[in-house]
């Protein structure tokens, strides 16, 4: 009865308690009448072609799984049982996926049922796009050879402080 908090509770729980969870419900039989009700299966597809409102919790379950702080964890890639938003909305599916790359500094692709024959179509009709995305990573993976150099000298330096505090307290005990 509530699509959008489901389907982000599904795509929660399926973290948390198993990749293949799914929120299941009965088909609609109001007082045991038989109304053809094809069940949650068909109503989570339509729902999902139809509201933008589920690529946007896949984005927002993608940055949870991250995490904050000191248990920030990159992750590369998160996977949908559904079929139907790479088919339907590849474009904004992939401009998520780079926003994802951006966050957390490493690649990220949103797997599903249709996304390996999606993504090679979006892919094919615009290779200009391929580029874009293998020139962002390679800058994110340079900044982050650079941070990491800096942070290297920095325990250097670090060291070299240790060392020079070390000789001079030999020196006074000497004295």
């Amino acid at each position: 009865y509530h699509p959008a908090r489901a389907w982000a509770w599904e795509l929660r729980l399926q973290d948390e308690i198993g990749p293949d969870f799914r929120i299941t419900e009965a088909r609609y039989h109001p007082g045991g009448r038989d109304l053809g009700d094809p069940g949650d299966h068909f109503h989570r597809q339509i729902w999902l072609l139809e509201h933008d409102e589920a690529l946007a919790a896949v984005e927002k379950e993608a940055i949870r799984r991250m995490g904050r702080g000191n248990k920030r964890k990159p992750v590369p890639e998160m996977t949908i049982l559904e079929a139907g938003l790479w088919s339907a909305i590849p474009f904004e599916v992939w401009r998520m996926e780079l926003r994802l790359i951006d966050k957390q500094g490493v690649d990220f692709q949103l797997r599903s049922p249709d996304e390996a024959a999606a993504r090679a179509e979006l892919m094919a009709a615009d290779p200009e796009l391929v580029s874009e995305r293998e020139q962002r990573l390679r800058e994110l993976e340079e900044k982050r050879d650079l941070l990491s150099a800096q942070e290297d000298e920095a325990e250097d330096s670090d060291d070299a402080a240790v060392e020079d505090d070390a000789d001079v307290d030999a020196e006074e005990t000497e004295e």
